[in-house]
Order: structure tokens, then sequence, then C-alpha cells
């Protein structure tokens, strides 16, 4: 392998375990700081309300300054038997129930939906499940400095709280005691998603109902994980993916799992024209020096439960293949296990 192959492999590492730091420590984060006073009694909705607890939570994700977005249906991912085994590898028992006593009670695998969305200068981090409010509190006591509450809404209650945890900024929103959402940096994400969750923007649409996150959504299949992006990508992701990336308008990932084996769709949406049949050839040829390399044969990418297949559209490129759980949960344990530990504490 030359020098060159080995920093691709380190990068996309990086990349993968940056991926993982997002979603896992949006968890932590929503663990150790959603916290608020005691809440209010939760009372029935009015019949005009559209809250975030009723609805998908990307439909509450402002599209301004949006630079990714990841969902994750996280008590579903727990609950499905075939992956029982990769999971234990990766998150033993013993790990998820320390996380739980340090963070106020959260249990991640019975979180019913995570999303976290990246705006460059804050990230925004949505869980839907059921927390209590008092013992998070607890947690944020001890791990950052409160300064303020609010209450926003009081059927049902939305309590704000924000602050600091060392030298970031954090601003966290309850929504009774099914929904949370967190920003850490500028503040701004936060205050959006509330008003999408209420239905006030009426003359604004969240990032899923603008393009390009429309026409990736309306092309990835269903599943447990999304990972969507909107273009134009710049610096080092830009020569991506054979430079097809540079080109792209959005991009789009699904994990969906069907027995043993995951199901991934990959999406680039941009105008191909009748250069179509030559991008899916260079897509093809990409994703398999990204499968073949040394993290890609460790995860078992090298070794597909079915082949890959690519098709070119004048205005998108979709890649597909499905994986054997078993081999991708081992790799990603043997890869990552130090990040997730550290990201678990």
């Amino acid at each position: 392998m030359t020098r060159r192959d080995n920093d691709r492999g380190i990068s996309r590492r990086r990349a993968l375990s940056a991926l993982l730091s997002s979603v896992l420590g949006g968890a932590f984060a929503l663990g150790g700081l959603n916290g608020c006073a005691s809440a209010p009694k939760p009372q029935p909705a009015q019949p005009d309300q559209d809250l975030v607890t009723n609805r998908d939570l990307l439909a509450c994700v402002s599209g301004s300054g949006l630079r990714w977005v990841v969902r994750a249906k996280l008590r579903e991912i727990a609950a499905a038997p075939e992956l029982a085994g990769a999971l234990a590898e990766i998150f033993p028992e013993a790990r998820l129930s320390a996380f739980a006593e340090a963070h106020g009670g959260v249990d991640l695998r019975q979180m019913k939906e995570l999303v976290v969305a990246d705006y460059g200068d804050a990230t925004l981090y949505a869980a839907r499940g059921v927390f209590d409010p008092a013992r998070i509190e607890a947690a944020l006591q001890r791990r950052g400095e409160v300064e303020g509450r609010a209450v926003d809404l009081l059927h049902p209650p939305i309590m704000r709280t924000f602050g600091n945890v060392g030298d970031t900024r954090v601003q966290l929103a309850t929504f009774g005691r099914e929904a949370v959402a967190l920003e850490a940096g500028r503040f701004g994400p936060l205050r959006a998603f509330e008003a999408f969750s209420e239905g006030k923007l009426k003359r604004s649409r969240p990032a899923i109902a603008q393009e390009p996150l429309v026409g990736l959504e309306m092309r990835l299949p269903p599943g447990e994980l999304y990972a969507l992006a909107p273009g134009p990508f710049e610096g080092e992701w830009k020569g991506a993916l054979g430079g097809l990336l540079g080109a792209c308008t959005g991009a789009g990932l699904s994990v969906a799992l069907a027995g043993k084996t995951l199901r991934v769709r990959l999406v680039l949406l941009g105008a191909f024209g009748n250069d179509a049949p030559a991008a899916a050839e260079r897509l093809s040829a990409a994703t398999n020096v990204i499968c073949h390399n040394a993290l890609g044969r460790l995860l078992g990418l090298d070794a597909p439960a079915e082949p890959p297949t690519v098709s070119g559209a004048a205005d998108a490129l979709t890649w597909g293949a499905a994986f054997q759980v078993d081999k991708l949960g081992g790799g990603i344990h043997t890869a990552l296990d130090a990040h997730i530990s550290e990201i678990m504490r």
C-alpha cells in the first residue's frame, strides 16, 4: 500500500469516526445537557397545535446554513435480533448501563429517533423517547453551568435551558417528557426547530421540504439510518468519490436492515446529462476503492452479501449494495472501539 493510499484510509477512518461521534455525541449531549427544572405536569395538546412529539424530527430541521443531517432510529436498531451480536460487540451492556447512570437515566436503546444536524458553527441534536427532566437536571449540574431557563409553551410544556459546558455555549428545549432538542455553538437552529415543531413558520419550509433534500428522500428507500447533505461540497470533500462530489447538488445515504444484511443506498444529485453513464462508471470505481482499502476490508465491505449495483440518470447517480451485519459490526468494534469508548464516558 502506498503512503497516499494509507493517508486516504486514515482520512476515511476519521470521517467514519466523526459520523459516529456526531450521532453518539448527540446522544451524549442530550443525556448530559437536556436539563431543566422540574417540568409542569403535561397537559393535553390543543387541537390546532402541531408539536414535535407528533411528527418526524426531520420535519423540524431548518435548511438555512445546513451542511448535513443524520437520522437514526435507535430503538428499532436496538430491537432487531439480527443486530444483537454486532451491537453487543460495539456497545456492551455494561457500557450502556454506565452511560445511562451518568447521564440522567438516558437509555440509547429506548430513543425512538435521534437527529443530528450540522451548521458549521452550530450543531443541533434532537431526540424522541422518554425523558425524566429532574434526573437530567442533576446530570447537567454536574457537567455544566446553567445561566437561565424559560417556558416557551405551557400546553404541553416547552422548557428552554441555556448555559455553558466548558467553553461551549449550549441551549436546550424539552417538549414535555417525550422529546428534547439541544444546540451547541451559535444559538439559532434550536429556535427554528421549535418554531417548526409548533407550526409557526407558515411561510418557511424545513430542510426536508426543500431541494435537494426532497429529491434525495424520494430516491432513498426507507431505512433505520439516513444521512443527507446539500451541496455545494467544498474543501477536501470536493474531490471525494473520484471528484464527483464536487459536481453534486446533494448527496444522501440510507442504511436498512434486511435479515442478516444491511442494504446501503447512495444517491448523488447533479446535472450529469449525457455524461451520466461515464459518471456512473467513475462512481463504481471510486466505491470499489473504498470497499477494498484497509478500512473497507476490516469492515467486510470487500465481501458484500450481494454485488454492488450502480446506475446513472441525467440528474442522479445511484449506488447500492448489501453487507453482512456480523462482519460490519466486528469491523467497527475493531477499528473504532477506542473512539466509541471515549465518546460514551
